[in-house]
């Protein structure tokens, strides 16, 4: 879960906290939320809201504008960023932090750095999807510094990083078209698109509701090695299917020419049809015990 590790205000600390928790009440984002959770609670609820794809957001709160998001964002909407405050940002992101700039009626407001611990499982859950024969790729939004950072303390195999939603799904459209099969697990709005593009989608813990409906599998649990569970009872699954269909076209296969033939009576054909359907129940009960 993100955290906010580090604020430099350019304005009253505690106004800059407020203002960003009360434009960020809406947003549903996780570094939103790790802002959220620096305020005890927000009744409050800007008058506008607007989100902007792979940057940030843009709302107004009792007439003023509020500006949140990334380096790009500030740029695009020509807030100034003097170099001390750049030389701090580099160094949040060499510390594996996301830097999220604010800005108040077009002026740099202060900076947070919030940095996404990996879960406990993580590194255990990338090996057992390497072992699975999987290679393993991070999509994110991030800048490139704070995205390997990440990704080598998890071990994953490839990084692509300050993507926007739409060039990650370029990015796996890529990999299909290299004749992978893909699976792209996320929980945000901006991994929507991706999840729809991917052979198998997979919304993973608090995932927006926009990303429960893009996926083709939720996950419940909050563990990542639910995923190498999924994998291995996807396995599994496909084996019992298969010998049910040989099971099935097996007995078709003999029993039929028989029973034409009158070879077989007409009594032990029926039975040999329940117990052949029974077989193949019993055999896909096993997958309850998994």
């Amino acid at each position: 879960k993100p955290s906010v590790t580090d604020i430099k205000a350019f304005i009253n600390r505690d106004d800059l906290i407020y203002l960003s928790c009360v434009a960020e009440a809406s947003a549903g984002h996780s570094l939103g939320r790790a802002i959220l959770k620096l305020c005890d609670g927000v009744s409050e609820r800007p008058e506008e809201f607007k989100s902007i794809t792979g940057k940030g957001i843009r709302v107004r709160f009792k007439g003023r504008e509020i500006l949140i998001g990334n380096r790009d964002l500030m740029n695009r909407e020509g807030v100034l960023i003097d170099k001390d405050t750049t030389r701090y940002a580099e160094r949040l992101s060499s510390e594996g932090k996301t830097v999220v700039y604010v800005a108040l009626e077009g002026r740099l407001a202060g900076v947070f750095g919030i940095v996404d611990y990996l879960k406990p499982d993580a590194r255990d859950t990338i090996k057992k999807l390497r072992k699975l024969g999987l290679k393993t790729v991070m999509l994110t939004g991030d800048a490139l510094r704070v995205a390997k950072y990440i990704a080598q303390e998890a071990g994953i195999d490839e990084v692509h990083a300050g993507l926007d939603p739409l060039q990650k799904v370029e990015k796996i459209k890529q990999f299909k078209q290299r004749g992978a099969f893909t699976m792209m697990v996320g929980d945000g709005i901006n991994d929507a698109p991706s999840l729809t593009e991917a052979d198998v989608g997979v919304a993973a813990g608090r995932a927006t509701d926009i990303a429960l409906e893009s996926a083709s599998v939720v996950i419940m649990k909050k563990e990542l090695m639910a995923l190498v569970e999924l994998l291995n009872i996807s396995k599994k699954t496909l084996r019992i299917i298969r010998e049910n269909l040989f099971w099935a076209f097996s007995y078709n296969f003999i029993a039929i020419p028989l029973a034409v033939t009158g070879l077989l009576h007409p009594i032990l054909s029926a039975a040999s049809m329940a117990i052949s359907s029974l077989v193949v129940v019993s055999n896909s009960l096993r997958l309850l015990r998994y």
